[in-house]
């Protein structure tokens, strides 16, 4: 999904924030593409294809994810490469920003002051992370991990 040096930098050197987007824009890849094969949207001969470029996204989320630590996600997998109720906490957290929090003239804002190659200044970074703390933040009542 990413090219290689793209997702090595991020996974060793990239902001909280564009580890953030890179694990979403992977997920939301790899459920739009299973739900339009579901649907009938994509023919059946190029399922196969699509299904090996998932199965890669998936690979760079979990790389992603492992590199959490970094953050203070201590744990953000399990044994089995499962996503740990600290990586939820986070990832929740960063999504509630994202997709609750962000007005449109902020993402617009934020997507502006992207450089070329996708990367922002320290400041930049510090102006648009949320307030608080992801590991002070309450599940939400009745929500469940996805």
């Amino acid at each position: 999904m990413f090219k290689e040096e793209a997702l090595q930098d991020v996974i060793e050197n990239g902001p909280e924030l564009m580890v953030y987007f890179f694990i979403d824009q992977i997920g939301a890849f790899s459920w739009r593409m299973n739900h339009e094969m579901a649907h009938g949207r994509i023919e059946q001969q190029h399922h196969a294809a699509i299904d090996k470029d998932i199965e890669r996204a998936k690979q760079q989320q979990v790389r992603l994810v492992k590199c959490l630590p970094r953050f203070g996600v201590e744990k953000p997998l399990d044994e089995s490469n499962r996503a740990t109720e600290d990586y939820w906490k986070w990832y929740r957290w960063w999504s509630n920003w994202h997709k609750n929090t962000l007005t449109n003239d902020e993402w617009d804002a934020l997507q502006r002051d992207l450089g070329a190659d996708g990367t922002m200044t320290q400041e930049q970074i510090e102006k648009y992370r949320p307030e608080g703390d992801w590991r002070e933040t309450p599940k939400p009542e009745g929500e469940t991990d996805a």
